[in-house]
């Protein structure tokens, strides 16, 4: 199922995670983004509770680099149907074309400028993890070597991460380990 929602730019989403060892047993590659309810099941009488999933998902969260976050990288913007202008000058080497609400439709590269092409790239919320992130262009981009797109909850842009910090931000994570 993972694969197959990567493939289509999907996301597949844990209704109902309620107990800390389900979030723990949910595999994020898979299902990055769990809903949890905001208190566990009620068992038994005389029987201890176990703690709600809310609790362990947002530790995790919280973790250092856990997500998008940290590796984001500011790049200029362009409403669609504006002009280009002078914009790659200093060593831009994208730009991403939005939408008047915001929100990014692709990126523009000095060569696609060029011929007019609007490159369209792997969007992805900021509080995605790294990982699944790279799982996700590893198995269903189409042009993996374009940074991701980050939007916030609602859609709109704030920046891009591009895959070389995103494999350096991995590959560093391993070497503490």
């Amino acid at each position: 199922m993972g694969l197959f929602s990567s493939r289509i730019d999907a996301w597949v989403l844990a209704e109902g995670v309620e107990t800390e060892a389900e979030a723990h047993r949910r595999p994020t590659s898979v299902c990055p983004w769990p809903r949890a309810t905001s208190s566990a099941v009620p068992g038994p009488p005389g029987c201890p509770s176990t703690p709600p999933a809310g609790a362990v998902l947002a530790d995790r969260a919280a973790a250092p680099g856990a997500t998008l976050r940290p590796l984001l990288q500011r790049t200029p913007t362009v409403r669609r149907g504006e002009p280009l202008g002078d914009i790659f000058v200093d060593g831009v080497s994208w730009v991403v074309v939005i939408d008047d609400h915001g929100r990014p439709l692709g990126l523009v590269t000095p060569s696609s400028a060029v011929s007019g092409e609007l490159l369209v790239s792997f969007r992805v919320g900021v509080d995605a993890s790294p990982a699944d992130v790279a799982y996700r262009l590893s198995t269903g981009a189409d042009c993996p070597s374009l940074p991701a797109m980050v939007t916030d909850d609602v859609g709109r842009y704030l920046g891009v991460v591009p895959l070389r910090r995103l494999l350096g931000h991995l590959a560093a994570a391993v070497v503490r380990q």
